[in-house]
């Protein structure tokens, strides 16, 4: 990008390259001839108070601001609030769309409106055979709810790790039979660290049983939380007898998880696509387990329980939404004696209500802006 440090610096250069306007920072418009006969001859003198009052100045935000500016405890208690919100009709969040680019590969759009008026949009790729780049990149965008302006553009990868782990975690608060001081976590990629921190952030953990088939996987996982925590390798099933709640957190397509018993918890978070499958469809459709979910229409599309939405196995009416759980005491009392799976598929507000979060919580003078008109 090129920049200057001149509020008053115009660049015109006539003939097929459009005309280059640069005002403050960065580049701001590129402007055709149509644009200039809009704006008067470049010749002449131009009013710029009038352009920089017309500019919209937008916060560029990065991985390491989005997560110095996230409060995880404020967090849980924001995005629990969007799910309940959700539930009761007072926040927005429609059906994300997705785009496929290949058999393993896909791109989703996923807007949301909160309760306050909030609104932004996370677009987010998920490409499984990536080498050289993270499986999952994403870019959100907050707007501001009174006129539309783009207010920051933010790293929505990070934002999504830790969006993903506090969900899990919250999941577990609501679906366990009792306060977990062990859990389980299938799968040691990054996004199983925000799993724990947030598991960690909500209960008092002890003993934290980890499954993973890769040998270095595990001990980077281990090398991060041994002061922390009691780090004990062990196998899917043993995981699950063993450990209050489990989260699985892979890209199989073939089940992991094809035994369990109540009250087990699990947070299924893998599963993002119609061709993974992390739960036995068994165990999933046995009449002794309660199917949560956070969205039913994304769950039909692309969660753990779109197969057997798509064979008939199960109705959708049967299964329950995460934000009624927590709108519902009662019936979160009820289900808490159950074998319990949650499909995360991840919603548009939890987005937003974490970009919120960043954007009132960071140092604007501190962040690299892109102004435009």
């Amino acid at each position: 990008m090129v920049q200057t440090n001149s509020v008053q610096t115009f660049t015109e250069t006539r003939g097929k390259i459009p005309t280059t306007l640069i005002v403050g920072k960065v580049i701001v418009r590129v402007l055709s001839d149509k644009d200039l006969r809009y704006v008067g001859n470049m010749e002449k003198q131009l009013t710029y108070k009038k352009l920089i009052q017309n500019m919209v100045e937008t916060l560029l935000i990065d991985s390491e601001t989005v997560r110095s500016n996230i409060d995880p405890s404020n967090l849980v208690n924001q995005i629990e609030e969007g799910f309940a919100n959700e539930h009761r009709g007072k926040a927005y969040n429609p059906e994300r769309e997705q785009i496929s680019t290949g058999e393993r590969s896909e791109i989703l759009s996923m807007p949301a409106r909160l309760a306050d008026g909030s609104v932004g949009m996370k677009w987010v790729s998920d490409f499984l055979d990536n080498e050289d780049a993270p499986p999952v990149m994403g870019t959100v965008i907050y707007n501001d709810k009174r006129d539309g302006k783009p207010l920051a553009i933010i790293d929505g990868t990070e934002l999504t790790r830790i969006r993903t782990g506090c969900a899990a975690a919250i999941g577990s608060k609501y679906l366990t039979d009792k306060k977990p001081s062990s859990i389980g976590i299938i799968g040691l990629g990054a996004q199983s660290e925000e799993v724990l921190r947030y598991h960690g952030e909500i209960f008092d953990l002890d003993t934290i049983y980890a499954s993973d088939i890769d040998d270095s996987a595990y001990e980077e996982f281990v090398q991060k939380f041994e002061q922390e925590y009691d780090i004990r390798r062990c196998e899917g099933t043993e995981c699950i007898k063993k450990s209050d709640a489990i989260t699985t957190v892979t890209p199989t397509t073939s089940p992991i998880i094809n035994s369990a018993t109540p009250p087990t918890h699990i947070n299924a978070l893998g599963a993002d696509m119609p061709q993974k499958q992390e739960i036995s469809k068994s165990v999933l459709s046995d009449p002794e387990t309660t199917l949560v979910t956070d969205d039913k229409r994304q769950s039909k599309t692309g969660g753990e329980f779109s197969s057997i939405l798509e064979s008939n196995t199960v109705n959708l009416s049967e299964i329950q939404k995460l934000g009624h759980i927590i709108d519902d005491e009662k019936l979160a009392d009820q289900l808490k004696s159950n074998l319990t799976v949650f499909d995360s598929t991840g919603l548009g507000i939890q987005d937003v209500v974490s970009a919120r979060m960043v954007y009132e919580s960071v140092d604007k003078d501190q962040c690299q802006t892109f102004e435009f008109f």
